[in-house]
């Protein structure tokens, strides 16, 4: 069976036929409705919040977040609507919601928002790292300081715009993830993503409510989020649902739609797992993503093959990442233990990484962004073609070793069949 991949310069594989345990995906669902019906209904139909011309009525300064590059969500789409509900008096600010990823160039910002948003409207950059750029607003009720972007503060209304799709460390993405991590400090982001890293995949991916969630909702609420736009969107980037209301709310109801969309049925833990990170290509940071799909896919003792093109390399923003590699979970306790690790965010991003490449299977990876040397210290075995890698992984299984085959592996949920 050959296999293609969604990227210039990558060749193709063959799986033999003999191994195939299966090749899943997202589903393909059709858009009900064009977008801007989608969106106008979404905005006639509030869910537990009231409508947003009645939020806005006496605003005067209105922030709205949006996400960054790294997500498809089609915010020039959307935010013609919302300004429609505000009126001629507000003043509108736009924030990028990027997390700890590097600010979007302009060329992106006009790609993501549309020329005229960026010619009418100040569109500021989150700078995470910049203690004063952000305002400490004390602690949730489980002791994580929350530490947002001051501009919420100063706002009279904070909005937010996002898709859901599912996600390794908040269950999906979406809702309150918009502040946190979206415009989150060093301290708050650090402490939510540490949290996840002591779950396994399974307990967290796909699960609408679950205790980093909960962190999340806490923050955002503090932060003074009022209401969120949050849609869900087929591979093909259509927007297939939309939802305004509460940050809770809007999100919930995104998320069932969400895993109807991205839930792929598997027959079987499999022995190898070939998967593309499609559509978080962009550096390691991103392509992790894939990892997450295949840790709810390989038997214990199998091999995972990672195929991401990286253009970006292993992550800008966090060069420790690649200094440090993917350890096990007590591995990285013990760097936190002894002052060797400070940096949360990386901490559990290499501790949610090995517990796939270290703690569960083994690792290939593919990527000519990133060089060989790299690859290695991260801890994969490096591999200059999926073919390669999926011949030596099937060398080290044995014979009668099984291939599931994961596409769209950035946001699709392997879900084992019931039988």
């Amino acid at each position: 069976m050959r296999i293609d991949f969604p990227y210039e310069g990558i060749p193709p594989v063959e799986v033999p036929e003999a191994s195939v345990l299966g090749v899943v995906g997202p589903q393909d669902m059709a858009p009900a409705a064009p977008a801007a019906r989608l969106v106008r209904a979404a905005l006639d139909s509030p869910l537990q919040c009231p409508p947003l011309r009645e939020l806005a009525r006496t605003a005067r300064r209105i922030l709205i977040l949006f996400d960054d590059n790294t997500r498809p969500t089609p915010a020039s789409l959307i935010v013609p609507h919302l300004l429609e509900e505000f009126g001629p008096t507000p003043a509108v600010t736009f924030l990028t919601a990027s997390g700890t990823h590097r600010p979007m160039s302009e060329a992106e910002k006009v790609r993501k928002l549309g020329a005229e948003i960026c010619r009418r409207f100040p569109v500021l950059d989150h700078h995470w790292h910049d203690p004063s750029a952000l305002q400490q607003l004390g602690s949730t009720a489980s002791g994580i300081p929350v530490e947002v972007n001051r501009l919420l503060r100063e706002a009279d209304l904070v909005l937010g715009v996002g898709h859901v799709a599912p996600h390794r460390i908040a269950g999906f993405g979406g809702g309150s993830k918009i502040v946190q991590p979206g415009v989150g400090g060093v301290a708050t982001t650090g402490r939510t993503h540490w949290l996840a890293a002591g779950f396994p995949g399974a307990d967290l991916m796909g699960v609408a409510e679950n205790p980093v969630r909960a962190e999340m909702d806490e923050v955002a609420e503090a932060a003074g989020l009022r209401a969120v736009v949050n849609v869900v969107l087929n591979t093909r980037d259509e927007m297939v649902g939309c939802f305004f209301g509460s940050p809770r709310a809007a999100h919930r109801a995104a998320c069932a739609l969400s895993l109807a969309v991205f839930r792929g049925s598997i027959p079987g833990l499999a022995d190898v797992v070939l998967v593309e990170s499609y559509p978080a290509d962009l550096d390691l940071w991103q392509a992790s993503k894939g990892l997450a799909a295949a840790e709810l896919a390989v038997r214990p003792g199998g091999e995972v093959i990672l195929v991401t093109p990286c253009p970006e390399g292993v992550s800008a923003s966090h060069p420790a990442m690649a200094e440090f590699g993917y350890q096990p979970v007590d591995v990285v306790e013990g760097w936190i233990r002894r002052g060797e690790m400070t940096d949360l965010m990386v901490a559990a991003e290499l501790a949610i990484g090995g517990r796939v490449i270290r703690d569960r299977a083994h690792g290939f990876m593919v990527s000519p962004g990133i060089p060989s040397d790299v690859i290695r210290g991260l801890g994969f075995d490096p591999a200059g073609t999926p073919q390669e890698a999926l011949d030596r992984a099937l060398f080290r299984a044995g014979p009668g070793a099984k291939v599931l085959v994961l596409r769209h592996g950035g946001e699709v949920l392997p879900v084992l069949s019931v039988r």
